[in-house]
């Protein structure tokens, strides 16, 4: 009964009509805050809030000005750039803690989509549609006062679709990739055979990246989570002194996602260091 009670629940949080950011954990995809900032960053994601009470939308000349209640605002890519700065900056600060995910930023400009009611796709009011036309697409967006409207990095939607496509063409790049390396394989290379020197490598490097988890682990802190490594926080240390200064990106093939896979699959490769 239990087993079913669960199954059904996290059925339920998959059909979710969008998350936010804050809870991206039980979305059912491999995803956090940082990869979902990032991706919106670079206009891979589409990223949300909802702006509640007035604000006013202006085009980027400030002489058409309409005011708009209670509606989703997608944030602009150089927005999210600044935003995800910000989030990263403060987890590596302090990484044991989520307060940073409640950190005000402000937001100067966004986009008005089909989305700015909410989840259902409606026509835009002629007045907008012609202020995104003049605005080239972006809007700036502001209190009475004039002043940038506020918002918390908690409070930023994503759409449950959007995520499930990214990762639907996730897949389909991956078979495409594993497809063409395997034919190329064949082309140009013998079949490859592991040898007992090779598996005695793979073993070492299984052992000792293993060890390194549960070594941080044993230490107070976030790297321990019940008692056990917290895979999410040792990847952050693991990739977050190798982000490129200007672009905020690791090497090719270091993500987070990557570093978290080979530590969890070490951990269960290696079951005697765990006592």
């Amino acid at each position: 009964m239990a087993y079913h009670f669960i199954g059904a629940l996290l059925g339920a949080l998959k059909m979710r009509d969008y998350f936010y950011l804050s809870q991206l954990e039980s979305s059912g995809y491999d995803i956090g805050v940082a990869d979902a900032l990032h991706l919106g960053a670079s206009f891979k994601l589409p990223l949300y809030i909802y702006l509640e009470g007035s604000a006013y939308l202006t085009d980027g000349e400030g002489e058409k000005v309409f005011r708009e209640n209670d509606f989703h605002l997608r944030l602009c890519s150089g927005e999210l750039k600044r935003i995800e700065k910000t989030y990263v900056a403060s987890a590596i600060r302090s990484p044991a803690q989520i307060d940073h995910l409640n950190e005000f930023f402000s937001i100067a400009s966004g986009i008005v989509d089909e989305r700015y009611r909410g989840a259902v796709p409606i026509k835009i009011l002629p007045n907008l549609l012609a202020l995104m036309k003049s605005g080239g697409g972006c809007v700036q967006v502001y209190d009475k006062e004039w002043i940038p409207i506020s918002g918390r990095i908690g409070e930023l939607i994503c759409y449950t679709d959007d995520i499930r496509k990214l990762a639907e063409e996730g897949s389909k790049h991956r078979e495409k990739v594993e497809v063409l390396d395997t034919d190329t394989e064949r082309q140009e290379y013998p079949p490859a055979t592991a040898t007992p020197d090779d598996e005695a490598e793979l073993k070492r490097l299984q052992r000792t990246v293993a060890a390194l988890a549960l070594g941080l682990a044993a230490k107070p802190g976030a790297y321990n989570k019940a008692g056990k490594p917290n895979v999410l926080q040792i990847a952050k240390l693991a990739t977050e002194h190798l982000r490129d200064g200007q672009s905020d990106r690791t090497p090719h093939g270091f993500s987070e996602t990557t570093v978290r896979s080979t530590i969890t699959a070490a951990l269960k490769a290696c079951p005697e260091l765990k006592g």
